[in-house]
C-alpha cells in the first residue's frame, strides 16, 4: 500500500461477525462515509463482485446487494436511513462499535412511566 492510496479502518469484530459478502459491503460502506460519498444500491451492487461460481468477477444485481445490505444492518453493523441523503438516496451509517457494546433502542426500558399511569407498589408488612 502507497501513502497516497485511499483505505478504511474497519474492526476486526466486523470480521468475525460478517460473512466475506457481508463485510466487503460494509467496507464499501464505510470508505464511502469516510469520503463524504453518498452511495445508491446501484454503486453498491457495482462494487460487489461474484467470487466463485459462472458468475465470477461479475458485479452483483442490485437485488442482491440489497439483500446483503438487509443482512448487515439486520447485524447492526450498518444503520440503513431510507430516503433521507441528497436526492432521496439512503443514507448509510457504518458503525465502528461492535453491536454488543452499543445500546438496542428497542430494548431499551422507559426509565420512569408517567405519574398518571403508574400503579402504586403493593406494600407487605414485615414480621
Amino acid at each position: 500500500m502507497t501513502r497516497a492510496e485511499a483505505f478504511v479502518w474497519l474492526p476486526v469484530a466486523a470480521a468475525e461477525d460478517l460473512t466475506p459478502r457481508q463485510l466487503r459491503a460494509f467496507a464499501l460502506i464505510a470508505f464511502a462515509q469516510a469520503r463524504g460519498i453518498g452511495l445508491t444500491e446501484a454503486e453498491l451492487a457495482a462494487g460487489l463482485r461474484h467470487h466463485s461460481g459462472k458468475q465470477a468477477g461479475q458485479a452483483l444485481s442490485v437485488t442482491a446487494a440489497s439483500a446483503v445490505l438487509d443482512e448487515v444492518e439486520a447485524a447492526r453493523w450498518v444503520t440503513v436511513q431510507r430516503r433521507a441523503g441528497e436526492r432521496g438516496r439512503h443514507r448509510h451509517i457504518a458503525h465502528d462499535v461492535a453491536p454488543e457494546a452499543r445500546p438496542d433502542p428497542s430494548r431499551m426500558r422507559n426509565p420512569a412511566p408517567s405519574p398518571a399511569t403508574a400503579t402504586p407498589p403493593v406494600l407487605t408488612p414485615c414480621s
